[in-house]
């Protein structure tokens, strides 16, 4: 008879432990998705606002090429074609009115031993200097590209029902606890 006393307090045991994580499951499941939501929201996508390229020689000295105004948030720039003599130099508007104005030329430039650069900043011209003394062939391509979140208007429900299945979930897990250690110490005290 004893041993079937055990077997049926552990059998207790197990369904009160069952029906308790049955209570915290839901909230917990909210939780997850609300979540998942809200990090689904956070998906970038790389959209290509435009692609131009310029090929042609270049006699000595410079020549200038205007791109596209756009709303790019990176702007890549590639010489595939042209000889060491030759250099591109990345203008915004105010750096290529002070080339106009003062024939100083642009920091940002990719030439022989970077033929490419990827940039953050407007780039609204770009200038090709021939430093050499014969004509070179060239060919420059732009790549502008926009990255956004399409899906940044999911943060505020992910947010929410996050925020209600933790609101759900603490409070059962403190008191599942809570009734857990009474019981413990009920059961040690002496009587």
């Amino acid at each position: 008879m004893i041993p079937e006393r055990a077997g049926r307090s552990l059998r207790e045991r197990i369904r009160s432990t069952l029906r308790d994580y049955r209570s915290v499951v839901a909230p917990l499941i909210v939780l997850i998705v609300g979540l998942g939501i809200a990090l689904a929201s956070l998906t970038p996508d790389t959209e290509a606002v435009y692609q131009t390229s310029f090929s042609g020689t270049a006699g000595p000295g410079n020549a200038t090429f205007s791109l596209d105004p756009s709303n790019a948030q990176y702007v890549q720039t590639n010489l595939t074609v042209g000889a060491c003599d030759l250099r591109v130099y990345l203008a915004t508007s105010a750096e290529f009115q002070l080339f106009n104005s003062t024939g100083q030329l642009p920091s940002r430039w990719i030439g022989c031993s970077n033929r490419a650069t990827t940039t953050t900043n407007e780039v609204s011209h770009l200038i090709l200097a021939n430093d050499g003394g014969a004509s070179e062939p060239y060919n420059i391509t732009v790549y502008a590209f926009s990255i956004g979140t399409p899906y940044g208007w999911l943060a505020l429900p992910g947010s929410a029902i996050a925020l209600t299945g933790l609101i759900l979930f603490v409070p059962r897990v403190v008191l599942q606890k809570t009734l857990k250690l009474r019981d413990e110490f009920e059961l040690k005290k002496p009587k």
